[in-house]
Parts: structure tokens; C-alpha cells; sequence
């Protein structure tokens, strides 16, 4: 995975999901913002893993990163994905699920 993404780890009491919606700079939205330009320094693609207190754990990808798991909203929208974020090209997907589908060696 590390050769493919650069990869963003991330625990806090709250997280910011809305800030996806709603344009604040704030939590996932930052963090996202922050990685994209990161991961393009070094050629890499963005993955965020986050956990919000008591919730489950999320992963999120750009489309390039989501189709080298040959990932499909359409198909795999009813088990793990949360949705797509356009203006940011993000797509966030539960982590725990998103991993029972979809395994790192689909990368090698």
C-alpha cells in the first residue's frame, strides 16, 4: 500500500464529516485537502484512514485510488460505501467492510 498511497492516519473526538457537505475547512475536509497536495508531491495517491470516538473506522480514496481496487459505487454501494464527495474527489467508504471486499494484494 505504501508504494501506491500516501497514507494519512487520523483519530479524533470528532472528525468533521460535515465539513465534507457543508465547505469548512475543519477535520475531513482539512485533512483531505492537506493529503491530496502531499500525495501529489510524491507521486503517490491519497488514502485517509479516520476514526471518530465510538464510531467506525473510515477510508478514503480519490477515484484513481478507488478504481485500482477495481471499486464500483453502483455494485458495492448497499455493504461499505458512504458516498462521493465531487468537488473534493473523494470517496469515503467504511474501512472495516471496504477491506473485507477488497484486499492490498489486488495492488501487487
Amino acid at each position: 500500500l505504501v508504494g501506491t498511497f500516501g497514507i494519512e492516519c487520523k483519530h479524533y473526538e470528532s472528525i468533521e464529516v460535515q465539513s465534507l457537505i457543508w465547505p469548512k475547512k475543519a477535520g475531513m475536509h482539512l485533512w483531505w485537502d492537506k493529503l491530496q497536495k502531499e500525495a501529489n508531491d510524491h507521486d503517490k495517491l491519497p488514502m485517509l484512514i479516520a476514526l471518530q470516538n465510538f464510531k467506525p473506522r473510515l477510508i478514503g480514496l480519490s477515484t484513481k485510488g478507488a478504481n485500482l481496487f477495481n471499486f464500483s459505487p453502483q455494485k458495492d454501494i448497499e455493504s461499505y460505501y458512504i458516498g462521493y464527495f465531487p468537488r473534493l474527489d473523494l470517496h469515503l467508504c467504511y474501512f472495516d467492510e471496504f477491506f473485507k471486499h477488497f484486499k492490498p494484494e489486488v495492488l501487487e
